[in-house]
């Protein structure tokens, strides 16, 4: 593969070419003994950039429509449950995430499709990214709700929650499952504290992804 200073639009047969390297990592994943596997489709990676009306600028059948912008992620995950079986895939998206300059100018109708035609698939789940910036919140302040209709299967929500908020989410219906990233990092027995109703130690994000042991590994655990 040859790389460029100047970024171009995917040919076809690039995109043949990445999702046949999405199906082989599914097999080596197998393989090594993994369960299933979860396609990272938010935060303005690749399979996001296909998604996104502000991002996807293509006029071929994997642009322009929400159908032909979520094309590419739907192949994606037909090649994973090839290999897993659907009920064994699952894909992460942040509808609202500005992250990486990212925005879409109808998310309901662009993720809504993209979820029925995941529950019609018979994935085994879907995680939804909250908003947590002022503009998302404004435009919708619960995007997992307005979403939850859409998708008949498990559904986890992701970004904002504590223990009272994950439970009331559950609760309520709105998700099946709560995940937690950077209340994880700070808390290597985030488990044990929600168990025992102690304080969380709050994380650091001036050390997120600079490399290293400091803010990653070196958040204490509860005293003995």
């Amino acid at each position: 593969v040859k790389y460029s200073d100047v970024p171009r639009e995917m040919t076809k047969e690039d995109i043949k070419n990445i999702i046949e390297a999405f199906r082989l990592g599914a097999e080596r994943a197998k393989r090594a003994g993994f369960d299933g596997v979860e396609l990272h489709g938010a935060n303005g990676y690749l399979v996001d950039n296909f998604l996104r009306s502000n991002s996807n600028q293509r006029t071929d059948e994997y642009g322009g429509s929400a159908a032909n912008r979520c094309r590419f992620a739907l192949e994606v995950i037909d090649a994973l449950a090839s290999v897993f079986g659907p009920e064994r895939v699952g894909i992460k998206v942040s509808p609202l995430s500005p992250y990486n300059g990212m925005h879409d100018e109808n998310p309901v109708e662009t993720y809504g499709y993209l979820l029925e035609q995941l529950s019609a698939r018979g994935i085994g789940f879907v995680e939804i990214r909250d908003a947590e910036d002022a503009e998302g919140l404004a435009r919708f302040p619960d995007i997992i709700q307005t979403l939850r209709p859409y998708f008949k299967g498990t559904l986890i929500g992701n970004t904002g929650f504590d223990f009272e908020k994950g439970n009331a989410a559950i609760a309520s219906g709105k998700a099946d499952l709560i995940s937690f990233g950077r209340l994880y990092i700070s808390n290597p027995d985030l488990v044990e504290r929600f168990r025992l109703g102690k304080e969380l130690s709050q994380p650091d994000p001036k050390t997120f992804y600079v490399g290293g042991p400091k803010g990653y590994t070196d958040y204490p655990f509860l005293s003995a």
